[in-house]
C-alpha cells in the first residue's frame, strides 16, 4: 500500500479523534474573524557583527511567537523555550530566559509555548497537533519541535513549508546545524531541521562512555586510547582489542548478570550507532538531491560481524533495555557503570549527568571508525529521543516573513547565549572530568550524522536492527535482502513526490 493512502488513513483516524467529522479539507475562511495580521514597521536592516546582516529589525506589535513543543521529553522534559526545565540544566535555562527576554525586546513580541511532550513513532502527539491544526484549517504554531519520526511522517504528507523557502531563514549558517542541513535538505527542500535553537538533538546524540579506573586496572594505557583518537585510529578493531579478558563473573555464582562486570554496557540503538560510526547509514541524500539506499555493501556485512563478536556476546556485553525490566534499567545501568562494572557504556550525551556526583573517573569518547581510512568519525544522532524543528505549511502569507525573521533572530540568538550555558558551562564546564573528553567532544558534535533512512523508515530496516540487537543474531545478510525491493520501491515513489512538489 502506498505511503500517501496510509496517511491519509491516519488523516480519517485524526479527524474522529479531533471530533471534526470525516472531511479533513480546512474550511473556508470567513470574514466574521478578526485581523490578527501583525503591525509591521519597516527600517533598514540590522548588521550585528558576525550575524545575520539580512534580518530585518522591525517591531512586530505584540505578534505572539507561539511554540509546540511535543518532543519525548529528554533530559527532565527539557523545555527549548522555557526556564522551567528538570534535569540538572538550570543553567541552559536561564540562558534561554534571557534569549527570550532580548529577543521580545527587541522585536515587540511574545513568545509562548505549549508542551504536550510525548514523542512519537509517525504518528505521535507533534503530528496529531499539526493534523489538528490541518483539519481546523489554521496554524497556531510559529514553529513546531516535534519528534524525528514525527517530522519525517509529517514532510510525506507534504504538512510542512520549506524552510530553504522561509525569508530571511538560512539553514546553512552556523547558529544552524550544517551536518543536519546537508544531510536532511531533499530535492532543494529542507523540511526540518536543528541547530542551536535546541539542546535536545545535543542531548540525544549518541557516544561512549569509558570507565578509567576500570580501564587501569584491566592494564589499558588510558592515553594510548585518546591518543589514538586523536590521530584518527579510534577504530572498530582497537574497541573490541579492548573489551578482551574484561568480563568477569565477580559475584562467584558460576553465571553472568546484573550483578557481574562486562567490557560493555548497551542497549539496542547501540547498532545503529555503530553503524554511523563506521559512516554507514540506511539511506542518504545523493548528489542529485535525491533519496538513495545506502545501508548494504561489504563494508556493513564487515562491520556487522566484527561488532557481533563482542555485542551479541552475553559474556561480554550486557544488553540492559533486553535483560532487564523496563522499571528497573535506568537505575541499574548507571549503578553497573558507577561501580566500574562496565569498561565502555553505550549511550547518549543525555547519561552524562547521571554519572556526575559519582567519584567514578570516566571519560566520554566518539563511537570508533570503521579502520584508519576512513577520513571522519560519525556520531549518530538518535531518531527516538531527538526532535526536529519545522514550520506548517498552513500559515498565514502574512506570517510567513514573520516567522523566518524570528526564527532566524531566535537562532542566532541561541548560538550567542544559549550554546555557551549548555556546551562551555554545564555539559565541560559541570559534567566532564578530564580535558580529553573536551577534545571528544568537539569530535562528536563536528562529525553527526542524520540518517533519512532512519527518520523516513525505509524499508522497515530500523526495526529490522533492533531485532539484531534483540535477538543478539546476525542475520544482516537476510533481512536487508529480504526489504530492499520494497525499499527501493519507498525511495522511489518518495523521490518522485518529493520532485512533483517541487514543481508546484
Amino acid at each position: 500500500m502506498k505511503r500517501i493512502v496510509a496517511l491519509l488513513l491516519v488523516l480519517i483516524t485524526a479527524a474522529s479523534l479531533f471530533a471534526c467529522g470525516g472531511n479533513v479539507t480546512p474550511p473556508a475562511e470567513t470574514t466574521d474573524a478578526p485581523d490578527t495580521t501583525p503591525v509591521v514597521t519597516t527600517v533598514p536592516l540590522r548588521y550585528p557583527e558576525d550575524g545575520p546582516n539580512y534580518i530585518p529589525e522591525e517591531a512586530y506589535d505584540g505578534y505572539t511567537y507561539n511554540v509546540l513543543l511535543a518532543g519525548s521529553g529528554i533530559g527532565g522534559k527539557f523545555n527549548d523555550f522555557g526556564d522551567e526545565s528538570k534535569g540538572g540544566y538550570l543553567l541552559v535555562s536561564e540562558a534561554i530566559a534571557k534569549r527570550n527576554a532580548k529577543i521580545e525586546d527587541e522585536y515587540d513580541i511574545v513568545i509562548k509555548y505549549n508542551d504536550i511532550f510525548g514523542g512519537g513513532n509517525g504518528d505521535g502527539v507533534g503530528f496529531q497537533a499539526v493534523m489538528e491544526d490541518f483539519i481546523a484549517g489554521e496554524s497556531q504554531y510559529a514553529i513546531c519541535e516535534v519528534s524525528t519520526y514525527d517530522a519525517a511522517q509529517l514532510a510525506i504528507g507534504d504538512f510542512l513549508y520549506d524552510m530553504n523557502s522561509l525569508p530571511y531563514l538560512d539553514c546553512s549558517q552556523k547558529w544552524w546545524d550544517i551536518d543536519a542541513y546537508e544531510d536532511l535538505t531533499i530535492n532543494g527542500r529542507l523540511f526540518f531541521t536543528t541547530g542551536d535553537i535546541s539542546c535536545v538533538d545535543n542531548m540525544a546524540t549518541h557516544c561512549v562512555l569509558f570507565s578509567k579506573d576500570l580501564a587501569k586496572e584491566q592494564g589499558i594505557n588510558v592515553s594510548d586510547v585518546y591518543k589514538a583518537i586523536e590521530e584518527g585510529k579510534w577504530t572498530l578493531d582497537m574497541f573490541i582489542n579492548a573489551c578482551k579478558n574484561v568480563s568477569g563473573d565477580i559475584n562467584g555464582d558460576d553465571k553472568m548478570t546484573v550483578n557481574d562486570r562486562y567490557a560493555v554496557l548497551t542497549w539496542n540503538d547501540a547498532l545503529q550507532a555503530a553503524m554511523v560510526g563506521s559512516r554507514i547509514r540506511i539511506a542518504t541524500v545523493d548528489d542529485n538531491g535525491e533519496l538513495a539506499l545506502t545501508l548494504y555493501s561489504d563494508r556493513s556485512e564487515t562491520m556487522i560481524e566484527k561488532f557481533a563478536t563482542v555485542f551479541f556476546d552475553a559474556n561480554q556485553c550486557f544488553n540492559y533495555t533486553v535483560q532487564l525490566d523496563s522499571t528497573k534499567w535506568d537505575a541499574e545501568r548507571v549503578k553497573m557503570f558507577d561501580e566500574q562494572r562496565a569498561l565502555f557504556n553505550c549511550t547518549v550525551l543525555n547519561t552524562v549527568p547521571k554519572h556526575r556526583d559519582s567519584s567514578l573517573d570516566f571519560g566520554i569518547l566518539p563511537y570508533p571508525k570503521y579502520d584508519e581510512t576512513q577520513e571522519e568519525y560519525g556520531s549518530y544522532v538518535g531518531a527516538t529521543y531527538s526532535v526536529m524543528m519545522c514550520v506548517e505549511k498552513y500559515i498565514d502569507d502574512d506570517d510567513i516573513p514573520v516567522i523566518g525573521a524570528l526564527t532566524e533572530a531566535i537562532a542566532y540568538e541561541s548560538y550567542n547565549i544559549v550554546k555557551p550555558a549548555y556546551y562551555d558551562q554545564t555539559l565541560i564546564g559541570r559534567d566532564v572530568k578530564d580535558e580529553e573528553s573536551i577534545v571528544c567532544l568537539d569530535i562528536i558534535f563536528g562529525n553527526r550524522c542524520f540518517d533519512v533512512g532512519i527518520y523516513y523508515r525505509i524499508g522497515t530496516y530500523t526495526n529490522k536492527l533492533t531485532t539484531i540487537m534483540q535477538s543478539r543474531t546476525n542475520r544482516f545478510s537476510s533481512f536487508y535482502k529480504g526489504s530492499e525491493n520494497a525499499a527501493l520501491k519507498e525511495i522511489e515513489e518518495l523521490n518522485k513526490q518529493f520532485a512533483e512538489w517541487k514543481k508546484d
